[in-house]
């Protein structure tokens, strides 16, 4: 947790009365005067701050000052109660040993991880999250196993889908004799493939670089600076 970011919330939130966590997060960084990077990354490139201010939100929340719902911060508007007891001596042990017994905190307690935000932060600052291994010991014990191995399922899945429309692209693109290896090669430096955008013709038209016959009236692919291609000509170029 960031005190200043702590100290942020604690002026913003009774204020605000409510947030939604990605208006917050700019809340934060306006009343700071910051940008997100100040808080540096992670060393898998993401963001630290988005990951800080879910610590802090934590942190809050246990101390009774602010509920979550979802993606929304709520200020219950209520001090945490004061310990009044009288202060407790100190006992000092004469021993190198103090810290022996001390255990790291399982972070299954720190963050409730039933909550899409927290999960998503807790995810993003874990380098090997959507890699699970269930012969990995390591894994087994890790507390986003669950959720971590969901996402595994889900990439898997995913390239299935994607190696299945693959080859049926692949037979299509054979039945119609096209070499996609050599467009491939002659794609124009100029052309701004991911600006594409699927068009209906309003004619008939050939495919600019496989010569395919298109219909009017047919879902097409307008690439800037390039011209029109076939739906599925394109899609196997940036498959």
């Amino acid at each position: 947790m960031d005190n200043t970011i702590y100290k942020a919330l604690k002026e913003i939130l009774p204020l605000k009365g409510s947030l939604q966590a990605p208006e917050g997060r700019r809340e934060i960084l306006k009343h700071l005067g910051q940008e997100d990077t100040h808080w540096g990354y992670y060393n898998n490139g993401s963001l630290r701050f988005p990951n800080l201010v879910s610590q802090t939100i934590a942190r809050l929340r246990e101390e009774g000052l602010v509920s979550t719902k979802g993606w929304t911060w709520m200020w219950n508007q209520v001090s945490p109660p004061q310990d009044v007891s009288p202060p407790q001596a100190m006992v000092v042990e004469e021993t190198d040993d103090l810290f022996d017994d001390l255990e790291e905190e399982d972070v299954s307690f720190l963050y409730d991880l039933t909550d899409e935000m927290t999960l998503a932060a807790v995810a993003a600052a874990t380098p090997c999250f959507g890699k699970y291994l269930e012969r990995d010991p390591a894994c087994k014990g890790c507390p986003l196993a669950n959720f971590c191995g969901q996402k595994n399922q889900a990439i898997k899945a995913q390239k299935a889908a994607r190696s299945a429309l693959n080859a049926e692209n692949q037979a299509i693109l054979s039945n119609l004799g096209v070499n996609l290896k050599t467009i491939k090669a002659n794609i124009p430096k100029t052309a701004l493939m991911q600006e594409a955008t699927i068009i209906v013709a309003k004619c008939d038209i050939d495919c600019v670089c496989s010569g395919v016959r298109l219909y009017a009236g047919e879902n097409v692919v307008f690439v800037p600076q390039w011209g029109i291609l076939h739906k599925i000509v394109y899609e196997s170029l940036i498959s």
